[in-house]
Formats: structure tokens, C-alpha cells, sequence
């Protein structure tokens, strides 16, 4: 089965995982491996990003790849997975997000632990 990727359902899809992740387009181009003008061509322009850089940008950023070339299922792969609590709580959302951020930059996973258990610590005082 052949699939086509609709270039404008496409850069809807790649200007909402940016707002959504919260970077920056340098910063999410830099991922990918491409320059900002790069980029900002392919929200103006018929061009589409490389495999190379797609692959980044979903392994980096846990993106469903069937989601961002063609909109089929949820944005981020796993989420499907999450609880209604998870998905809805904002202390739950703000773990996550924190979690990933400590990831992007670098943080191991004792790093990660001992700053959650510190946070939740810091909760209950």
C-alpha cells in the first residue's frame, strides 16, 4: 500500500510538535541536523525534511513517526498509553515534561530519580 504525504496537513503537524515540545525552531532544527532556514522552508515551500532528519527529530523527541508524516495516531509514541490521570493531572504533565527535558540535556537516570524523589519530597513539606 502506497502512502502520500499531504505537504500542508504535514506542516501543520511539524509547527505543532515545535509548540508542543516547547523548543525553539533553532533548536529543533539543530536536532534534525539542518539549519533554521531549512527549516522555515519547509513550513513556506513544497520541501520536505530528509529521512535522516525525520529520524532524528523522532527518536530525539519521541515523536510517532506515522503521526508526523501522516497523521495517523498520537503525536508522541507511548501516550496512547498513558491514564486519564496522567494525561489530564498537571503535577503528572509537569513530571513528564521535566523528565524529558533532563533527558534532552543530558541527565542519566539516577540524575533523573534523585531530582523527582527530591521534587516529590519537597511537595509533601
Amino acid at each position: 500500500m502506497a502512502y502520500e504525504i499531504d505537504i500542508p496537513s504535514f506542516r501543520e503537524r511539524l509547527r505543532h510538535v515545535i509548540s508542543e515540545l516547547g523548543v525553539t525552531d533553532q533548536e529543533f532544527a539543530a536536532v534534525g541536523n539542518v539549519s533554521k532556514s531549512t527549516l522555515s522552508g519547509y513550513f513556506s515551500s513544497e520541501r520536505q525534511p530528509k529521512a535522516e532528519s525525520l529520524a532524528l527529530w523522532v527518536a530525539h523527541y519521541g515523536i510517532d513517526a506515522n503521526w508526523l508524516l501522516l497523521g495517523e495516531g498520537e503525536m508522541k509514541r507511548g501516550s496512547e498509553e498513558l491514564s486519564e490521570f496522567e494525561r489530564t493531572d498537571p503535577i503528572a504533565q509537569r513530571m513528564r515534561y521535566a523528565v524529558r527535558l533532563m533527558k534532552e540535556h543530558g541527565g542519566s537516570p539516577e540524575e533523573i530519580r534523585t531530582a523527582i524523589t527530591l521534587a516529590l519530597k519537597g511537595a509533601e513539606a
